[in-house]
C-alpha cells in the first residue's frame, strides 16, 4: 500500500517544503489544509493540470543552479506565501459572527506548499 507522506512543515508555521513529488498526492495536501503552491521550478505547468487543480498557484521559473537570482523574486514569493497563511476558504466560516466571550466554529487556517 503506498501512503501518501506529508511534506515536512516549517515548525510554528503553516508552511510546508518538499519536491516535486508532492504534487503527485493532492488529498494529502488538502487535508492538511494547503491552498497554495509555490514551485520554484524552471517547467512550465500545463493549464488546468490535474495535480494543482484546487490550489492557488505561484510559479518561479528558477533551475537549482548556483547563478539563480531566487532573491529577486522574494517581494512576489513572499506576498503570495502571505496571502496563503491568511487565506479563509469561502465555505469556512471566519467566526466574526461571535460575541464576546463565546468560541464558535473556527476556520481551519491554511497553509502554503513551497516546493522544488
Amino acid at each position: 500500500m503506498d501512503l501518501p507522506i506529508l511534506p515536512s512543515k516549517c515548525p510554528g508555521h503553516n508552511i510546508y517544503i518538499d519536491g516535486f513529488h508532492a504534487l503527485r498526492h493532492p488529498k494529502a495536501l488538502q487535508e492538511a489544509n494547503i491552498t497554495h503552491v509555490v514551485s520554484v521550478i524552471d517547467w512550465k505547468f500545463p493549464q488546468g493540470w490535474a495535480p494543482l487543480r484546487g490550489f492557488q498557484h505561484l510559479r518561479i521559473p528558477l533551475d537549482d543552479v548556483y547563478d539563480s537570482n531566487i532573491i529577486s523574486y522574494f517581494p512576489q514569493s513572499n506576498a503570495f506565501i502571505n496571502q496563503g497563511l491568511n487565506y479563509w476558504p469561502a465555505d469556512q466560516s471566519s467566526g466574526s459572527d461571535c460575541s464576546p466571550g463565546e468560541t464558535g466554529d473556527k476556520p481551519r487556517q491554511s497553509g502554503v506548499l513551497v516546493h522544488w
